[in-house]
């Protein structure tokens, strides 16, 4: 209840200014403050550590892709799907790229990797080994 009345709030006070992307920036807050939040009641029940330093990495690759991708549409519009599709999957190369050269997976994902290999008969060596650099 409380978000949604800082959402409310939010959009008011963003809208005039800013239209469309007012609300958008409204809501986003105000889903990533109800994230902290359920978050901080999981960690209290759960009692469970939180690897920030991975979580740093995905958002650096995040932040420095969309930068990318950003500064390119300021040459030229993006006003077919087709030139929409590709600055995605420039973004996905981008960002997993970032994520491999700053060695963001941990043990974790390459036994994910492992089990979907196993799970759907896959050879994934070149991958792994592209990660384990």
């Amino acid at each position: 209840v409380i978000i949604s009345i800082l959402n409310v709030f939010l959009n008011i006070l963003l809208i005039p200014t800013y239209g469309i992307n007012g609300a958008a920036i409204a809501t986003g807050i105000s889903i990533v403050l109800r994230e902290l939040i359920i978050l901080s009641f999981a960690r209290r029940i759960i009692k469970f550590k939180l690897k920030l330093k991975y979580y740093i990495k995905y958002i650096a690759s995040a932040i420095i892709s969309l930068s990318i991708i950003y500064s390119t549409t300021i040459f030229f519009e993006v006003n077919t799907n087709i030139k929409l599709i590709l600055l995605v999957l420039v973004f996905l190369g981008l960002y997993v790229s970032g994520l491999i050269l700053l060695k963001a997976f941990s043990k974790e994902d390459i036994e994910i990797m492992y089990a979907i290999e196993n799970k759907f008969g896959l050879n994934l060596n070149f991958l792994k080994r592209i990660i384990k650099l």
